[in-house]
């Protein structure tokens, strides 16, 4: 499956006026996922692992696993 259809299957949707960026509103918190950057941005409440930073590369088939322990 490719990570296009993987996110939009999650509920991501295409963020407006962008290109190449999905999105998915929790409440009131957004998560983003870039595929120009190779990106996710898991916003400010979400911090990954022990460095306390809130975007992560899209590298390895670890990064989506991460994605969707998130989203569940």
């Amino acid at each position: 499956m490719k990570h296009k259809e993987l996110i939009q299957l999650l509920g991501f949707k295409p963020k407006e006026n962008t290109s190449g960026i999905f999105q998915k509103k929790y409440k009131n918190y957004f998560v983003e996922v870039d595929f120009i950057k190779n990106q996710i941005n898991f916003g400010k409440k979400i911090l990954i692992g022990d460095s306390k930073k809130t975007i992560q590369n899209i590298v390895k088939p670890d990064d989506w696993v991460v994605l969707e322990c998130v989203n569940r």
